[in-house]
């Protein structure tokens, strides 16, 4: 059996829109997803709740597992983690208090709530979980990379900021249809100089700390393309090599 590529992601939606692309530009590993319904790194449910990150990214990869017989730990050959940002690293300068937004909403400027204390709340517990994961390079004794949409996958891939939950899987059926085929071509997309700001993992992630920059439309993605370059299909290098 051959070794399998598992993305842990937010939603469906991520599913959607990334694996029928991804899975077309890897070479010989099988590209499996995780969806995890919600977003483990800020205020998660069920039996993820009260649990260190660490231990929430191997609960995902057994529920995973679990849901995936005959597979097993061993056929892992490697976590990837895909996250949005949300804004979590900004100073609380670019958090705006008022009393008609319903939840959080995202632009350019800042992120716009009715409680800025609980924003404060959220962006600190959601980065600091980040930083975590960053700073792991095995979860389980599998080699873990993490990747993030800024401020979300919404915003990078559709322009999208504060997409309704109920057209986001609209919206990702068309993206990956887009996209099918001539999957190279969403290499390109990623790789576009006004989405992937830098090259290098973690300073793509030290990058979000500047500013307002994980509000911006921004996403590290590409690197993975860079870090597993060998697992692509010939086609996918040669694109990369000559954009």
């Amino acid at each position: 059996m051959r070794k399998i590529i598992l993305f842990i992601v937010e939603g469906t939606s991520d599913e959607y829109a990334l694996s029928p692309l991804i899975s077309r530009l890897i070479d010989q590993d099988m590209v499996k997803f995780q969806v995890q319904r919600g977003d483990i790194t800020s205020y998660p449910h069920g039996a993820y709740r009260n649990k260190s990150i660490e231990d929430r990214l191997s609960l995902a990869i057994k529920k995973f597992l679990s849901r995936n017989t005959p597979l097993k730990k061993k056929d892992i050959e490697k976590v990837i983690f895909v996250t949005d940002t949300d804004g979590s690293f900004i100073d609380e300068t670019y958090i705006f208090e008022d009393p008609s937004y319903r939840s959080f909403t995202y632009k350019e400027d800042g992120l716009y709530c009715k409680d800025k204390l609980l924003a404060l709340e959220r962006n600190e517990i959601k980065k600091t979980n980040l930083k975590k994961i960053v700073s792991l390079e095995y979860i389980d004794d599998i080699p873990l990379e993490a990747y993030y949409f800024s401020c979300n996958l919404d915003d990078v891939l559709y322009k999208e900021k504060n997409l309704p939950s109920s057209r986001k899987e609209d919206y990702a059926d068309d993206f990956a249809l887009n996209y099918l085929t001539h999957p190279v071509d969403f290499l390109s997309f990623i790789f576009d100089e006004t989405i992937a700001k830098i090259d290098e993992y973690y300073t793509s992630w030290e990058y979000l700390e500047i500013d307002n920059n994980s509000l911006k439309r921004l996403s590290n993605l590409h690197i993975f393309f860079l870090r597993n370059f060998e697992k692509l299909t010939d086609l996918a290098k040669l694109r990369i090599e000559n954009p």
